[in-house]
This record gives C-alpha cells, sequence and structure tokens, in this order.
C-alpha cells in the first residue's frame, strides 16, 4: 500500500547509549561495594579485538579492556574525563603468535564475555582470511552474535577515535551499525553469518559492514562484499545496500531519493516481502512486494485527486528499484564476480539439475509497489 505523508521526513534523534550506560554503572557498582577485593580486578575485560597484517611475516593482535577504578569516578580532581579505557597490543608470525605474546604481557586473564565487536584491517580482509576463520571459530569464548567489522586502513585505529570523548569509541561504533540492522535497512552481519558463509560451498559471497575510522568519529564507508575468503569489492550506495537487503528477504532499506516530475521525491519503504520462481526457460523471477509512504512531495492535491498521478508515481518508484536493482546485479557479475543474492541457494534446493550446469542464473526482478 503506497501512502501519501505531508510531514517531511528528518532523521530520528539517536538512541540514549544505554549500552554505555549500563556497563560504567554495572562495573561502578562492582567496585564500590567490593572494594579492592574486586574479583574483576584479575581479569582484562575484552571489549573488542583488532586484527592487522602488517607484512606477509607479521600480525597484530590489539585489544580494549575497561580501567574498572576509573569507571567507579570517570572525574579527576582537575574535573576532566579520566581514561576509562586501555588498549594493549602485541605483534606475532602468526595470529596465534600475537595473540599469546598479548597474553603474556598482561598480567591478568583475558574475558570475552562481554567481547561483541571484532575488527578486521583491511590488508587482511583483501588477502586470504581462512586463518583469521579458523583463529576465530576455534576462540569458543567469543560471543556468536559478536559483529566482524571490516576497517579501512588499520583495524587498531578505530580504538583511538575521538579518544577525548566519555563515550567508550567501540561502542558508539556497535550503536551505529546496530541501529541500522534494527530498523532493517541493512542485511544481517554477525559472527555466526560470518562462519556459515565459509563452511557453505552454496553461500558463495559474504557481505560484512565496512567503516573507516576518523579523528572524532567513524564513517560508515558500506557493506564490504567476501567471495571465498578474500574482499573483492564493497558496496557503498544506499541504493546498492537497500537492493541487497530486499533481495535476501533480510528487511525494508533505506529512504530513497527519487526524480519525478522535475523534483526529488522521498519514498520510505514500510514493508518487503521477497518471492521467487524458477520457469521453464531457465530464468528466475524476483519479486520484491515493496509498501511505504511519500515522505517529501510539492503536489500532494493533486497526487489525492488524480488517480493517473498516483499511477505515474508508483511506476516512477517501481523502475527506480528496478533499474538500481540491474545495475547492481550486473555490477556483481562483472565487477565482484560473486552471487551476492545467494541465488545458488535455492537453485540447488529446488531446481538441482539447473545448479549443476553452473554459471548465473538469468535474472527478472519486480518490485511492483502496493
Amino acid at each position: 500500500m503506497l501512502k501519501i505523508n505531508t510531514v517531511l521526513g528528518g532523521k530520528k534523534p539517536m538512541k540514549f547509549r544505554v549500552h554505555f550506560l549500563f556497563f560504567l554503572v554495572f562495573f561502578a557498582l562492582l567496585f564500590l561495594l567490593v572494594g579492592c577485593q574486586n574479583p574483576l580486578e584479575k581479569r582484562a575485560i575484552v571489549l573488542s579485538m583488532a586484527i592487522d597484517k602488517i607484512n606477509e611475516k607479521e600480525y597484530e593482535v590489539s585489544i580494549v579492556v575497561p580501567i574498572v577504578q576509573n569507571i567507579a569516578g570517570s572525574i579527576n580532581k582537575e574535573g576532566a574525563c579520566a581514561k576509562t579505557t586501555q588498549v594493549y597490543s602485541s605483534k606475532g608470525k602468526t595470529i596465534y603468535d600475537a595473540l599469546y605474546n598479548l597474553k603474556e604481557q598482561n598480567s591478568k586473564k583475558l574475558f570475552f564475555g562481554y567481547f561483541w565487536t571484532v575488527l578486521i584491517g583491511e590488508k587482511i580482509a583483501l588477502d586470504e582470511m581462512e586463518d583469521l576463520v579458523y583463529f576465530l571459530r576455534s576462540n569458543i569464548d567469543l560471543q556468536r552474535q559478536a559483529l566482524p567489522i571490516i576497517v579501512k586502513g588499520k583495524a587498531k585505529e578505530a580504538f583511538f577515535v575521538n579518544e577525548k570523548s566519555s563515550s567508550l569509541p567501540i561502542f558508539v561504533l556497535q550503536e551505529i551499525i546496530e541501529e541500522n540492522r534494527n530498523q532493517k535497512v541493512t542485511p544481517v552481519s554477525n559472527l555466526d553469518y560470518f562462519y556459515t558463509h565459509f563452511s557453505d560451498k552454496l553461500y558463495t559471497s559474504c557481505l560484512v559492514n565496512c567503516i573507516k575510522p576518523l579523528k572524532d568519529k567513524f564513517s560508515f564507508v558500506g557493506f564490504a562484499v567476501l567471495k571465498g575468503s578474500k574482499m573483492v569489492g564493497i558496496l557503498h550506495t544506499k541504493e546498492d545496500i537497500s537492493i541487497v537487503t530486499q533481495l535476501l528477504n533480510q528487511g525494508i532499506g533505506f529512504n530513497q531519493s527519487i526524480p519525478f516530475n522535475k523534483e526529488i521525491i522521498t519514498f520510505s519503504p514500510t514493508k518487503a516481502k521477497r518471492t521467487f520462481k524458477f520457469q521453464k526457460d531457465g530464468k528466475f523471477v524476483f519479486t520484491v512486494n515493496l509498501e511505504g509512504k511519500i515522505e517529501e512531495i510539492k503536489d500532494i492535491e493533486k497526487v489525492k485527486k488524480s488517480k493517473k498521478y498516483l499511477q505515474a508515481l508508483t511506476k516512477t518508484i517501481e523502475n527506480f528499484y528496478e533499474e538500481k536493482a540491474t545495475n547492481l546485479i550486473r555490477k556483481a557479475r562483472e565487477e565482484f564476480k560473486t552471487d551476492i543474492f545467494n541465488i545458488n541457494k535455492y537453485t540447488y534446493s529446488y531446481y538441482k539439475d539447473e545448479f549443476e550446469k553452473g554459471g548465473f542464473p538469468k535474472l527478472d526482478l519486480q518490485f511492483p509497489i502496493e
């Protein structure tokens, strides 16, 4: 159902940093209640891990841990925010060696119970990641719902974004990614999904969040496309990310700005449901039934009164999505040379003979606006 909304759309306020506040209060209370007998002081509570490849013979593993005694009173005598986290780094010939050296230099036992992000340096992503995946899977303490994130440049740099802020940078990054997922504008991308990609031959591609750390903030780059154990490209635009999210049946995608009658309208999808069928001519028909509303349009009265005008508007939105989807599929096949929509999974499950023929199936994309 296409609804017309005369209220101009705007950005929603950022969520209150619940994770960060809960974390501070939790550890502050523990510290105040048990004082010097605090058992958590014997552990280094790992909030995040960054893994970088320095060169062909050396890796660097970095972790960020809270300074428990500073969290209890994060304002120092001068009235400034006391440092609440510490970053530890170590190098080695392998990832295991680097982590072992890191444990050796830290007198406390590493605890991964609150671990929610693993940052992967761009150099590792562009090279083979099989050793990285094996390393992550063999550490049973790591949460399978944790977020793998590919970082442009060195992953370690993400720990030092906006250091003077009272908010932990890694929590801010986690909040950005979870906010997108909770609003169903981006696809699922956690360690569980990450592992599945590497263990199942039918999952020919994998999408992972990609960010770039700046001096005072994180820049969301898009979704890195993994083929096998390498990163082969990045989906940068909101249009591409939205199409992938819808065709994977994992959400509604971002709002879209669409040219119509010499103005730019904003279409806000509210529901997306994907269906598919296989035709006798060997073509897959993918249909994404979209429901949404128009957030911004000048001639609202004309839309309400004229059925033809509304039909033209609806057709324009449908054509927009179909064109973007067609271009994205062409890009995936020619540039990435991979199946980013996991179509092979459906081919194998329902039409095994077609799957065994190999190659990319023909696609017919439809985006009817209900």
